[in-house]
């Protein structure tokens, strides 16, 4: 009885570090198939961070060289690129726009040179939308060159064709083949990873923070291919002499630089020197016109009283906005850079239909794209009931103003435009921080990785 009772007891022995065992095997098993909010969290920031760091192409932010402190080359390039990543986190279609029509005009101005000098691209078109064409004059800047007194100064043998080949622009800017490849294998693998958790396990299974960058990357995208030719944070521009001593005209003076294709030089001399003796003449007999006393209706005095608190914020979204609907303004006399959002598309936004229908598109898109978490978990584990309130109210905004703005759009208002632009921006700030607290609480779908993802090579 002894020997039996021995051999039982080494039986169950045996039995129970064989569950141990497995039980320790399950346990390592489903460690491994799990998220932790940390890595849904770095997964998320890397994205991101990628995306801006390659999409957003800001123009030359710094003045010629030589600079005399350190702060006047490194902290313009910083306010330019935080500028270009709060638009695209909280405006994407805003910063497409400006990539589509800076490709227009970088397009049109390939077209017009592609038989002068060595052949311009869209390269070279790039650099004079990024303002990276600077006039010199006796070995001092003087002002950034325009496309219109690019041509002016040209035509007038005031300086030579510039001779600056693509593979010069593609040096200066800090792109390369290595970095486009890092940005599509990241972009892509996180894309893949998330419908593939989605087919597997249901929407459940993406997060909120998941779904705002998921967002995000498919209009960089977009905007990757339209800046596919732009040169990726070039800080020095190209150097052009004036070879003769003349008087720079003033472009901002409407019918000063009429260019006919076919004028000679002496004739556009006296042309010039005729207007500005006309215009001398005009501003010493003009007086000041009288002033007209403004009426208002009670609604738009309403609406001024309620918009007084946030002049500031609508006035400094107007200049933007104002850059990007309209044809380029020619930058003042002595500035050496161009506004962040410059280009030299001489059309008027509203005037491209595919251009305003795709901006508008993907403006709707990005807020529909909410619905997809419409009733998840995630909002029945917060203890708050608000907290599901305030998420519907900001993804509904995000929906409901794109669609609204699509169809008053006939009104032409800039104002109504900068009010949305407001109330989908202040949505989005709402929503990206619901997304970064809602990762303390996730419903069991959301923590399921995919076995594939862990054999492509990315960050987080």
């Amino acid at each position: 009885m002894g020997a039996l009772f021995i051999l039982a007891r080494s039986n169950s022995s045996d039995e129970e570090l064989v569950l141990s065992y497995d039980a320790n095997l399950l346990s390592a098993q489903t460690a491994r198939d799990q998220r932790t909010p940390t890595q849904i969290f770095l997964n998320c920031l890397f994205t991101l961070l990628i995306c801006m760091w390659f999409c957003c192409r800001p123009n030359i932010p710094t003045t010629p060289p030589p600079h005399t402190k350190r702060r006047e080359s490194w902290i313009p390039v910083i306010r330019a690129r935080v500028t270009l990543a709060i638009w695209l986190l909280l405006s994407p279609h805003f910063v497409l726009a400006w990539a589509i029509r800076q490709w227009r005009g970088a397009t049109a101005l390939k077209d017009k040179y592609v038989n002068c000098g060595p052949g311009w691209s869209c390269a070279h078109g790039f650099m004079m939308n990024m303002g990276g064409f600077v006039l010199y004059k006796d070995g001092l800047a003087i002002r950034v060159l325009s496309p219109k007194s690019f041509e002016a100064l040209w035509r007038l043998g005031a300086i030579d064709f510039p001779w600056t080949m693509e593979a010069e622009i593609a040096d200066r800017g800090k792109s390369s083949l290595a970095l486009a490849l890092f940005f599509g294998v990241q972009t892509v693998w996180f894309v893949g990873q998330c419908i593939e958790r989605m087919a597997r396990y249901g929407r459940d299974a993406l997060t909120l923070l998941e779904l705002e960058t998921l967002c995000i990357v498919v209009v960089c995208w977009v905007i990757a291919a339209f800046f596919w030719e732009k040169a990726l944070d070039a800080r020095v521009p190209t150097r052009v002499d004036l070879k003769i001593d003349i008087e720079i005209p003033d472009e901002r003076d409407p019918g000063i630089l009429p260019l006919l294709e076919n004028a000679n030089t002496e004739q556009l001399r006296e042309e010039c020197i005729q207007r500005k003796l006309l215009a001398m003449l005009a501003a010493e007999y003009d007086h000041d016109p009288p002033r007209i006393e403004r009426r208002f209706s009670s609604f738009k005095r309403a609406l001024q009283t309620l918009c007084h608190p946030f002049r500031r914020t609508l006035a400094s979204l107007y200049k933007p906005y104002n850059l990007i609907v309209y044809p380029p303004r020619a930058p003042p006399r002595g500035t050496f850079v161009v506004p962040t959002f410059y280009h030299t598309d001489n059309k008027i936004l509203e005037h491209v239909v595919w251009l305003q229908s795709l901006c508008n598109i993907v403006w709707l898109l990005n807020g529909t794209a909410h619905l997809i978490l419409w009733t998840s978990p995630q909002f029945q584990n917060s203890k708050s009931p608000g907290w599901m309130y305030l998420w519907s109210i900001c993804a509904g905004t995000t929906i409901a103003v794109p669609a609204v703005f699509c169809i008053i759009q006939p009104l032409n208002k800039a104002s109504i435009a900068i009010v949305s632009i407001l109330l989908c921006a202040i949505s989005r700030i709402i929503l990206l921080i619901q997304a970064l607290i809602a990762l303390t609480s996730m419903p069991p779908q959301s923590l399921q990785s995919v076995e594939w993802t862990g054999y492509i090579p990315h960050l987080g």
